[in-house]
């Protein structure tokens, strides 16, 4: 229980064993199991379904064999590696399918987000800094009314140093997508590169193309742009981006 961030967590049908790992006297082969459980963030609740860790751990740092988590926010896997606990340097390759809706149920975001997505990670760094790569997509995406299909993020990559976050893709494909009755087609942007910091994302694309953008009675067809740059902002700053056709003619502008 963490009574500072009103988190509550609690596992069941739990089984654990330590033991001198084998071929490794200095380590302790320490392993957990749960069938049963829940994680509860302010009132709301999520149950888990299961929860598997294997890990080698010493003195020196930890390897960690085996990471399983289901829920129905989604399943994640990982095995990676600790050095060093007093300068931690970590190494993580993970795997997860999230349940968008869930998510947002748990995280108290509302019931307009919904769909799924999927990531292949791997996770460096030490203390607070760290790197990521990898790739990323997702078959649907709802919010409310708007939505994504065909999302795939090639060349995914992350880089973190305290608050300020910086990230990239080699490319980002979107078959088709729909905003206030707008609908995009066959989107692929190039070469994308921006960073996060002080509730302001600012980002530019090598190249956008879409085989085309359809709203009312109009279509325009075969678009392709050079360089785009764009801003969002946190919520409190984006009354002038809440229109999809505002931040749309913005970006052509851009």
């Amino acid at each position: 229980k963490d009574r500072g961030r009103a988190l509550e967590a609690e596992l069941r049908q739990l089984a654990a064993e330590a033991r001198p790992a084998d071929g490794a006297p200095e380590k302790t082969a320490v392993s957990l199991r749960s069938t049963a459980g829940w994680v509860r963030d302010h009132g709301r609740e999520l149950a888990l379904q299961k929860l598997e860790l294997a890990v080698r751990a010493s003195d020196k740092g930890l390897d960690l064999d085996r990471f399983v988590l289901l829920c129905p926010a989604g399943e994640a896997t990982a095995q990676g590696k600790v050095e060093d606990w007093a300068s931690p340097r970590y190494e993580i390759d993970l795997k997860a399918r999230a349940q968008l809706g869930e998510i947002a149920r748990v995280a108290g975001l509302g019931g307009g987000l919904g769909g799924g997505a999927e990531a292949r990670l791997r996770i460096e760094g030490k203390g607070e800094n760290y790197q990521v790569r990898g790739e990323a997509g997702a078959e649907e995406i709802r919010i409310d009314t708007d939505w994504l299909r065909g999302v795939e993020i090639a060349q995914l990559q992350a880089e973190g140093r305290g608050r300020q976050l910086r990230f990239g893709a080699g490319r980002v494909r979107v078959d088709a997508t729909e905003i206030s009755d707008v609908r995009i087609d066959a989107v692929t942007i190039d070469g994308v590169k921006g960073e996060w910091a002080g509730g302001v994302a600012r980002f530019t694309t090598g190249g956008v193309t879409s085989a085309g953008v359809g709203w009312t009675d109009s279509r325009l067809d075969a678009i392709a742009l050079g360089e785009v740059a764009g801003e969002l902002r946190s919520e409190e700053h984006t009354s002038e981006l809440q229109s999809p056709c505002n931040l749309v003619c913005r970006l052509l502008l851009e």
